[in-house]
């Protein structure tokens, strides 16, 4: 209420000009200077602030709207145009957003201890600090049913969906719920978006292995062992745009902790400039043997 009386009396003029959709007075007009409306006060250049916007003035686009150019849409683009449509997500203890928020709620510790589908961690758990060979950590969040995956529905064969890095399965898996919640079929993905959808995703370690990791018999993981790290961290974001069709970018970046926001900026990026019409952002981490714990 007082900042609001200070602009009443004090800048009634510069104010009653900002509200009528120019910041100057009309023409005929004196311009009010900073000692009619304070009076005694130095002149201060504090209308330089507004005075551009990509070089037009302000004041002369807000008076004649009809004369400022009109730019294209990712210069007048902002953080709003770009609107989330579908969204699908795994977390530890919650296979879906219903019970990740469940869980929020309710204050779950998701935190467990390695569980015997990932590694045996009484073989490497130690309660001494650095020791070699040897870790003091035996917990972590961890995704439940990562070695599950219906092949047949993607038309992946077996043998091959058993050399491709979980990270693979598990993004293709949520890439999937996230068009099915978004609505989006395949036929919009071709008519309505001309295949120009893009995938983002963040994504830092890769502990692929065929030592114990995966639910099947030796003599198999050990015929597949010489195929096991072909597989590139690209084809978290390819495997997806092959499978859907799409065609736009697939980008995998590895910032570390900022992966997955990365990704995001880098996908709401190539919305804004018209790169992509779709896209799918997001990013994956799991936690596949123990090498991530052993000092």
């Amino acid at each position: 209420a007082g900042l609001g009386k200070h602009l009443m009396h004090e800048h009634r003029a510069e104010l009653a000009g900002k509200l009528r959709g120019q910041s100057r007075p009309p023409a005929g007009e004196a311009d009010p200077t900073p000692a009619e409306t304070m009076p005694g006060a130095p002149r201060r250049a504090h209308h330089a602030r507004f005075a551009r916007a990509g070089d037009v003035p302000q004041e002369k686009a807000l008076a004649n709207p009809e004369s400022a150019p009109v730019l294209p849409r990712a210069e007048t683009g902002g953080p709003l145009d770009i609107a989330i449509i579908g969204i699908s997500g795994s977390y530890p203890q919650a296979r879906t957003l219903d019970e990740f928020w469940h869980n929020l709620a309710e204050g779950v510790d998701c935190v467990t201890e390695v569980p015997s589908d990932r590694w045996d961690h009484s073989h490497y758990f130690d309660p001494e600090k650095a020791r070699q060979g040897k870790t003091h950590g035996k917990w972590g969040g961890f995704i439940d049913g990562v070695h599950e995956f219906d092949s047949d529905f993607f038309n992946i064969s077996h043998d091959e969906a058993l050399i491709v890095d979980p990270q693979v399965r598990l993004f293709l898996q949520t890439a999937y719920h996230a068009l099915e919640n978004a609505g989006v079929t395949r036929e919009q993905i071709s008519s309505k978006y001309e295949s120009n959808v893009g995938v983002y995703v963040g994504s830092m370690y890769k502990h692929q292995v065929s030592d114990g990791t995966w639910p099947d018999d030796g003599a198999r993981k050990a015929s597949l062992s010489s195929h096991m790290f072909i597989s590139s961290s690209a084809s978290i974001a390819n495997r997806p745009s092959h499978v859907f069709g799409f065609e736009g970018p697939s980008v995998v970046v590895d910032t570390m902790s900022s992966s997955a926001a990365t990704a995001i900026h880098l996908a709401c990026r190539d919305l804004a400039e018209g790169v992509c019409t779709l896209a799918i952002a997001g990013g994956v981490n799991l936690s596949l043997h123990q090498d991530k714990y052993i000092a």
